[in-house]
């Protein structure tokens, strides 16, 4: 439990990893993405909200999201 947080969790196929390495993520959650635990070709990438920055890496992964199909 986060106190006074929360956390979203994204999940990509592994073709958004291009996408995300070039992101304006930070560096953590990049290496989360590519370490992460693989569903079939679903990974998970969460974010838990602590500071203001953590919504600019939430927007980035949601258009990250976005430009990818």
């Amino acid at each position: 439990m986060i106190p006074d947080g929360f956390r979203i969790t994204f999940y990509f196929t592994d073709r958004a990893e291009d996408a995300i390495m070039r992101s304006d993520i930070s560096d953590t959650l990049k290496t989360q993405f590519r370490n992460g635990k693989r569903y079939n070709k679903i990974r998970g990438l969460t974010i838990l909200f602590e500071n203001p920055q953590d919504i600019e890496y939430a927007k980035a992964l949601i258009a990250t999201r976005l430009a990818v199909k």
